[in-house]
């Protein structure tokens, strides 16, 4: 590993960009006004029970701002907050960013990659919107500047994609992972712990299956139950259905699973956070970066590292 992932006991996505760029690289959160095909009718409606898009949208990220506006803005904010940044990535987080006419995508995107402040392109989407000629585009575009695919897994099981209302099976969610990587375009998966009716611990208890997917990077974080959603009246209505869990046990599952983890796969994110305005169900009460460096100083104690007890596939 070069000498710049080895500042933590796991390997860091930020360290990724930093050895592309040679220094911090921020994402700048962008609207492109989107919307999902279990929002449209086309899968169904109402969008994903626990979603909401208010909770994580940057408050200089305004949907109604055309996307030149909102990348002015944001480079702006971001410059301020992180003074030494050396460069900017689009983020396109907000709803399915592949779903949609291939001229009205490629629109999206080649104002993001044209623009000369903007380093790079994540695009964050749904496994099941990724059509062959859109991949084909995003390859060609990545040989101009980086272009990272994050897609939203959720849960590896059914049920409660099922319950979520996500729209997609997990076996459709392999399939979009294999599809990106196949591609050649660097693939992260964001994954969440605690939803009703799925025992937490059990994603944890399945990292080989984690590690035998051809993933880049992977985001894993504890649920939140977000004020206005269907999870909320689920919550309301039956509390007892939810296992959230305690700082310290989650603690112990992940510092389990690192070790297991594949030593090579980057790590985007391992505790979430939003605005306590938006959360319905209990909050563990600690700021995010303070919460990070008490696991990792929780990791060094114990002296777990990623990667220390995985057992290659035969």
């Amino acid at each position: 590993m070069p000498a710049t992932e080895m500042t933590a006991r796991y390997r860091k996505l930020k360290d990724y960009w930093r050895g592309r760029f040679g220094g911090r690289v921020q994402k700048v959160s962008l609207h492109a006004g989107m919307t999902c095909p279990n929002r449209d009718g086309s899968l169904g409606t109402g969008g994903c029970a626990y979603c909401s898009n208010e909770a994580f949208t940057p408050a200089y990220c305004h949907s109604g701002d055309s996307l030149e506006e909102q990348i002015e803005q944001g480079l702006a904010f971001q410059a301020r907050r992180y003074p030494r940044a050396v460069g900017f990535v689009g983020y396109l987080q907000a709803y399915t960013n592949t779903y949609g006419p291939l001229e009205k995508l490629v629109g999206i995107y080649e104002t993001i990659l044209g623009h000369p402040g903007l380093s790079g392109l994540v695009v964050g989407t749904r496994p099941d919107c990724l059509p062959d000629s859109l991949l084909d585009y995003l390859q060609a575009a990545a040989t101009r500047k980086p272009v990272y695919v994050e897609l939203g897994i959720e849960s590896m099981e059914d049920a409660t994609l099922a319950r979520m209302n996500r729209g997609h099976s997990h076996a459709q969610a392999v399939e979009g992972i294999q599809r990106v990587a196949a591609h050649g375009l660097p693939v992260g998966a964001h994954f969440l712990v605690g939803f009703p009716g799925e025992v937490w611990t059990r994603f944890f208890e399945r990292v080989d299956e984690i590690n035998a997917l051809p993933l880049h990077s992977i985001k894993v974080h504890q649920l939140h139950v977000f004020k206005g959603t269907p999870l909320a009246r689920q919550y309301l209505d039956h509390p007892e259905a939810f296992d959230f869990p305690r700082v310290e046990d989650y603690f112990e599952q992940l510092a389990g699973w690192l070790a297991r983890l594949r030593p090579d796969l980057y790590i985007d994110r391992l505790f979430g956070d939003a605005p306590l305005k938006y959360i319905l169900n209990p909050s563990w009460g600690i700021r995010l970066d303070v919460l990070v460096a008490r696991f990792d100083a929780w990791l060094e104690q114990r002296g777990v590292s990623q990667g220390c007890r995985h057992r290659r596939a035969s």
